[in-house]
């Protein structure tokens, strides 16, 4: 499983028409993808068609990371193909969980999400808010989300994605 964040210190820059753009191309590739809406205005959450509806979201995964409250968590895309488009539900209480001084467990808790998902996804990306909002410097979220994308291998990378209709 791959795991993209896409995230910038300023607000208003398209991280999340980044992060749908990429959904779109990995749809198109056939790839199963996990899209996580980190962001509290919970735009790819609403961008993806999806339902955030759900007894539980991020903010409830990242305060608790249990499979149950994960799997409350994913919904189903409105974007259909042959591979599957899932989300995990953003929410404006997962602002109430950036911490100027996170824990280490803080900082892990996305990835330990993530460990338990690995094997139906080939690809996670996750939406983040903007930096500024916040502290100076990477904190709660978007530490985790940073600590996942330094551990990926750097010798691996993803299949190149051609234009559709090519």
């Amino acid at each position: 499983m791959h795991v993209l964040s896409v995230s910038s210190l300023k607000g208003g820059v398209g991280k999340t028409t980044v992060a749908l753009g990429l959904a779109s191309a990995a749809l198109n590739k056939g790839l199963n993808t996990l899209v996580v809406d980190l962001d509290p205005q919970c735009d790819a959450t609403s961008g993806l068609a999806a339902s955030n509806n759900q007894s539980a979201s991020v903010a409830e995964v990242l305060q608790a990371p249990k499979i149950q409250t994960v799997r409350k968590a994913i919904v189903s895309s409105g974007w259909h193909k042959s591979s599957k488009m899932d989300v995990m539900v953003g929410s404006p209480r997962s602002l109430l969980l950036d911490n100027p001084a996170p824990s280490v467990s803080d900082v892990w808790k996305l990835e330990e999400v993530l460990a338990m998902l690995e094997s139906e996804y080939d690809l996670v990306i996750i939406d983040t808010p903007h930096l500024s909002t916040l502290s100076p410097g990477p904190h709660g979220s978007h530490q985790t989300a940073y600590s996942l994308s330094q551990n990926l291998p750097s010798t691996q990378s993803l299949p190149p994605i051609e234009p559709a209709g090519q």
